[in-house]
Parts: C-alpha cells; sequence; structure tokens
C-alpha cells in the first residue's frame, strides 16, 4: 500500500481522506483497506488469511472501529432527534393507532351531558364554601371517569388537549386547547351554578323567599356564593386554580404510553 503524501498531511488511498498525524492515518487505512473492497473481495481474504494480525495492527484496528462507532452512534442519535422532533402530541393523538382509545363522547357534548347534568350534586359544596371549592369538586367527579375527551401530559406542562368537532357535519379530532379557550369553557360552567341554582333552589323556594326575612336572607347569601361574590381572588385567579387542578388530575406520562419525546 502506497502512502500519499499531501501538503495537509497523509490522504487515504482508499477513501481519500486526509489525516495531518501518521499515528491516525495508519490507525485509519487499516481499517479502511478492507472495508473499502466488495464483499466477495472480504470473504476471499478472510479464507486465504494465513496469519493472525500483529498486536499492532490489532490495536489500530479495534482504535479505528470504536471511532467509527462512536461516529455512527452520534449520527444515529442526531437522526432520532429529528424524528422526534417532526412528531407532536396532535399528531399522535390523531394517529391511526391513538384512534382506537379515542372517547364515544366529544367535547361539547360532554360538558353539556355530563359535566352540566353533575353542577345540581354540588351546590351545597358551593353554599357552604364558594364557587372555586365547588367547581374544584365538580371537575374532581367528572374526571374520574374513564376516557374523557379531554387529555394532558407532562411534558406538556398546563397544556390541555380536547376532542371535538371542527364544524358540525365533521368529524371529532383531536386539538390543543388554549387557555382562553378553557377559560370561555369556565365562563360557561359558571353560568351553568346560576342556572342551576335557580332551578333547583330558587324556583322551589320562591313563596319561601318572598315571604320569610330568613329565606330571603339565605338566598342573597347563597346566591352571592354562586357568583363568586364571597372570595378574595378574582375570575383570574378562579380559572388559574381550576386549571391547575385538572391538570393534576389528567396529566400523563407520555414516555411510558410510548416511545417518542414530543414536541
Amino acid at each position: 500500500m502506497t502512502t500519499i503524501k499531501t501538503e495537509y498531511g497523509y490522504q487515504c488511498c482508499f477513501c481519500k481522506r486526509e489525516y495531518k498525524e501518521k499515528f491516525n492515518y495508519d490507525r485509519h487505512t487499516v481499517c479502511c483497506e478492507f472495508l473499502c473492497k466488495t464483499r466477495r473481495e472480504q470473504r476471499a481474504e478472510i479464507d486465504a488469511i494465513d496469519r493472525l494480525p500483529t498486536h499492532k495492527e490489532m490495536y489500530l484496528l479495534i482504535q479505528e472501529l470504536a471511532l467509527r462507532n462512536e461516529k455512527l452512534e452520534k449520527e444515529i442519535a442526531k437522526l432520532k432527534h429529528v424524528q422526534k422532533q417532526k412528531l407532536n402530541i396532535v399528531d399522535w393523538l390523531n394517529s391511526p393507532n391513538s384512534a382506537k382509545t379515542n372517547p364515544d363522547i366529544c367535547f361539547g357534548d360532554w360538558l353539556s351531558s355530563v359535566v352540566y347534568k353533575k353542577i345540581p350534586d354540588v351546590l351545597e359544596i358551593v353554599y357552604q364554601n364558594n364557587l372555586t371549592v365547588g367547581m374544584t369538586k365538580l371537575f374532581e367527579n367528572v374526571l374520574n371517569e374513564s376516557n374523557v375527551p379531554i387529555r394532558a401530559f407532562e411534558n406538556k406542562n398546563n397544556t390541555f388537549y380536547i376532542f371535538q368537532k371542527k364544524n358540525t357535519d365533521d368529524e371529532p379530532a383531536w386539538k390543543m386547547l388554549s387557555n382562553a379557550e378553557l377559560n370561555a369553557v369556565f365562563e360557561k360552567i359558571s353560568h351553568q351554578f346560576i342556572v342551576q341554582f335557580k332551578n333547583n333552589w330558587f324556583i322551589p323556594n320562591q313563596y319561601r323567599v318572598e315571604s320569610d326575612e330568613s329565606y330571603k336572607d339565605l338566598y342573597i347569601n347563597y346566591y352571592q356564593r354562586i357568583l363568586g361574590g364571597n372570595e378574595r381572588i378574582s375570575e383570574d385567579g378562579r380559572h388559574h386554580k381550576l386549571r391547575l387542578f385538572m391538570y393534576s388530575k389528567l396529566k400523563q406520562n407520555i414516555k411510558q404510553i410510548i416511545e417518542y419525546d414530543f414536541t
């Protein structure tokens, strides 16, 4: 094998790669000469070998293979990273594999048929405490049910995904729920507390409220609590507390679900 000297240093006559140091060049060529041969030539050389390589040749070969392996591992890691960056939670949720576990109901229908209907169960909690405590208990009840159409994951802090129709005639699909959209949901639920208070307490007790001062005082107290007026936090503060509670109930470790990291 001819050593090719260049202005830079030494050039491999097989792959044309250049090295400044002779030691690195020697280590490389020991391996490169064999790898540049065809499969047939490699097998023939292995079959025809009549001596074991020297310690120096083995040492150089092992070093070169170790370096090549390290380079390949870095390239594989880089490719995996690129692959991970192309994936996101919404894409995964809407993939055919994940569709097998989609809920049977979309988010809007779930609100009206499940969440709103359970509000009467927590009205007494509001009367004795406040609206935030009552709404927290409501979410605790409804989120304990299986396969609800809202999800959250540990790697996306306080971010929620809902199973919803974009338009009335569309098939439901997963989408990320913005903070503004979630606040709008909280406001709708808060309004339903007023509706349910009227239907479940005020109308049945209207005659007493109009004729009995103690019931009138009770009505004022309850209604103030339903409106959230007895709390020392703003509406934004209530929404923040509810968002944190919901996330703590819903968050899943996505790495236990699928091998990829998500963006």
